[in-house]
């Protein structure tokens, strides 16, 4: 039997079982869907690896759990860049280099221990450039909440960063 064959008759049926496992691991039938679909492609491109006659189901929910943990990780180290490039934006222009460098990262720190409402509320304003009835209607909040948390926001940045900083860009 070709791995193709094996493949159709072993594999196939257990991808479309793997729909409650990838909607228990991303909680979000969205986010299941597309691990799924790249679930398959994997299965498809190491379909070779598979030994006929063992559990298909393991071997693919091993894939599956890979996949989940690979995403994830991605999904953080992308954050970082977007807090790092936020960071460096936010910095006064006039530093010179290496303490403009040395700034960002230290605020690019300081904003991944920030609450994540806060967080999202300056990177909106501050680095997308957004006015706040933008990021009212986009976050589904009031206006008012947006100052609010701008305020609250550039308070915390304030005391995680302690005095070292005068965040010029939040005065």
């Amino acid at each position: 039997m070709t791995p193709d064959e094996v493949f159709d008759r072993e594999i196939v049926p257990g991808i479309k079982e793997l729909t409650n496992y990838a909607r228990a691991l991303t909680k979000d039938p969205d986010k299941a869907d597309d691990l799924l679909a790249n679930v398959s492609a994997k299965a498809w491109r190491y379909r070779d690896s598979y030994e006929p006659g063992t559990n298909s189901n393991a071997w693919l929910m091993t894939i599956t759990k890979r996949e989940h943990i690979d995403t994830q990780r991605k999904a953080i180290r992308q954050n970082e860049v977007l807090l790092s490039q936020v960071a460096w934006d936010l910095l006064p222009a006039n530093d010179s280099s290496r303490e403009q460098f040395e700034m960002s990262h230290d605020l690019g720190n300081a904003m991944q221990r920030m609450n994540p409402d806060f967080r999202q509320v300056l990177i909106e304003v501050f680095w997308n450039g957004l006015e706040y009835q933008e990021v009212a209607d986009k976050l589904g909040i009031a206006k008012s909440t947006v100052g609010t948390r701008v305020l609250r926001g550039k308070e915390q940045l304030r005391e995680i960063m302690g005095s070292n900083y005068g965040i010029c860009a939040f005065r």
